[in-house]
């Protein structure tokens, strides 16, 4: 499991409307696979395993004091059912989240699954 601590100082440093949301998109992150890697990339938190890759399979990102996105470093790649994912760049998807509803965090964990199983199958799906 990560290390809390890391997380919660990245958080105190986020705009205060953005906590809750920020704290259940990283629940349902670790949902997914609790044995992710977490770290502080690009100023913000990022998850991967180290046993398929050092690149990062999907992070979170705050834009302004309006909304989280979680980008998928497969996205481009990677099923996408509900279509959830927005974005046109060579590899990188996002779903753009502005509240903690539990539809929203369960497409979260099960769109983590699916950029994790591609990873694991193709580690040079993921974005360098």
């Amino acid at each position: 499991m990560p290390d809390q601590s890391t997380f919660d100082l990245w958080l105190d440093d986020q705009p205060k409307n953005l906590r809750c949301l920020l704290v259940a998109i990283r629940s349902a992150i670790l949902e997914a696979n609790p044995d992710f890697t977490e770290a502080k990339k690009w100023g913000t938190p990022n998850y991967w395993l180290p046993e398929v890759s050092r690149r990062t399979i999907c992070m979170i990102n705050v834009f302004k004091d309006q909304y989280v996105r979680v980008e998928y470093h497969n996205g481009a790649t990677m099923p996408d059912p509900e279509s959830r994912l927005e974005g046109t760049g060579k590899f990188l998807r996002h779903i753009k989240i502005r509240e903690a509803d539990p539809e929203t965090l369960a497409a979260i964990t099960e769109y983590v699954r699916s950029s994790e199983e591609l990873a694991r199958s193709n580690p040079d799906s993921l974005a360098r």
